[in-house]
């Protein structure tokens, strides 16, 4: 009966320990600083490169020079010799490491409207140059999101940010696009976010979908309320955690609110919900990382530029 009682006592010691252990591992988000950037011209938002970055002393940075229209030039000279009518205009995802998307539409003697986009990493020396279309194509798969991650693709491709070199190649399996998409390249999977709500009825959610099987698990319902509901803008992930960090918007008719939440791959759990913004028209939103534990997430409400610095600590 003791040496029952005394391995059962043991056991109890041993799940304390571990529960004290994975407490103490538990990622949380401290905040750093709230940041606004007005424009003086609403067209700078289109004009102007307007992302977050992290300097190599670690510290927050705002990037709010004008695009380098240079970086089509490319593109460019491919589209024109092919077609005389051709627009081009670009937009940077990154600051560090740099990605710059070069989307053109042009047209052949058909006049049907053809898309050709290319992704271009480095700084003004560019390390690599990569298109998507060829000039020959007028079909190819949409862009579902670029995110920490990677470029992905609605065919679940996958390209490095810093490289350019194809992290994941394209799947046959049935495809759709996705607004917001992740790349969990330890596993090889995908989270995506698929769902709406309305007041009949809701469904859907953030998903794991597995490119290989062609099988999806939804591992966090859709969050909704009578008016509303809870619409995953980005998603990222804090390095070596499996831990994801979700920006989500209440998707409602008129001005909404805005959060951070971060969610547990494993647990499949919510473990902390932070308030980023209320009462605004949200647009741009864009996760940035440091290297050592720092996140800046920013987007436009409407009338500023905000970015929001948290340092990842664990408890």
């Amino acid at each position: 009966m003791k040496k029952s009682t005394g391995f059962k006592a043991l056991g109890i010691l041993f799940w304390l320990y571990d529960m004290c252990v994975y407490a103490d591992a538990i990622p949380h988000l401290k905040l750093d600083g709230t940041y606004r950037y007005a424009l003086e011209d609403y067209k700078q938002r289109t004009l102007n490169v307007n992302r977050p970055w992290f300097d190599s002393a670690q510290k927050l940075r705002w990037d709010e020079s004008e695009i380098d229209t240079h970086r089509c030039e490319t593109s460019l000279k491919i589209l024109t010799s092919i077609s005389t009518d051709v627009t081009c205009r670009v937009k940077t995802h990154f600051i560090q490491p740099r990605l710059d998307e070069c989307r053109c539409e042009y047209r052949l003697d058909d006049h049907q409207t053809r898309v050709w986009q290319s992704f271009i990493g480095g700084e003004h020396n560019e390390t690599w140059e990569r298109h998507r279309c060829e000039s020959a194509n007028g079909r190819c798969a949409h862009l579902s999101d670029v995110t920490t991650s990677g470029i992905i693709f609605a065919d679940h491709e996958v390209w490095s940010i810093q490289s350019g070199k194809t992290l994941f190649s394209a799947q046959k399996t049935a495809h759709k696009q996705h607004a917001t998409s992740f790349y969990l390249a330890s596993t090889h999977r995908f989270v995506e976010f698929d769902g709406e709500s309305n007041l009949i009825a809701s469904k859907g959610g953030l998903w794991i979908f597995d490119p290989h099987t062609n099988k999806k698990e939804l591992i966090d319902p859709i969050d909704d309320g009578l008016f509303g509901y809870w619409k995953v803008e980005k998603i990222s992930e804090i390095p070596n955690s499996g831990v994801l960090i979700l920006v989500e918007r209440w998707a409602t008719r008129g001005l909404g609110d805005l959060r951070l939440k971060l969610f547990d791959l494993s647990k499949r759990k919510t473990l902390a919900i932070y308030k980023l913004s209320s009462d605004g028209l949200y647009s741009d939103i864009h996760i940035q990382h440091a290297k050592e534990n720092q996140i800046a997430v920013s987007f436009f409400d409407a009338k500023a530029y905000v970015v929001v610095q948290y340092r990842v600590a664990t408890r």
